[in-house]
């Protein structure tokens, strides 16, 4: 694993992450502090070659906040992340 810092990859790579969301009209992501051990342990798998945990936690973080932003937009707003967000919910069931 390559750390090209000293200190912040972790900042770094959740920027790159959020950069790329974006990119593909995705909103960004934010690692709750509740489930901030959750992503420790995910991100540990990882390490060793699952990368299995860290996609399924990463597709309910999405998950999550799609859902906020269907409830809480207006309708053009529902009508852009709705699909995004049936497509998450359909990728969930095969992984």
């Amino acid at each position: 694993m390559i750390h090209p810092y000293m200190d912040g990859n972790g900042r770094a790579t959740r920027l790159l992450m959020d950069f790329f969301l974006l990119q593909a009209g995705f909103p960004t992501l934010v690692v709750p502090y509740e489930r901030r051990n959750e992503y420790y342990r995910v991100l540990k798998d990882v390490t060793f070659g699952s990368e299995r945990g860290f996609v399924m936690f990463i597709t309910s973080l999405m998950e999550d906040v799609l859902s906020v932003c269907v409830v809480e937009c207006d309708d053009q707003c529902k009508n852009k992340f709705q699909p995004l967000q049936e497509h998450f919910e359909r990728a969930s069931k095969f992984t």
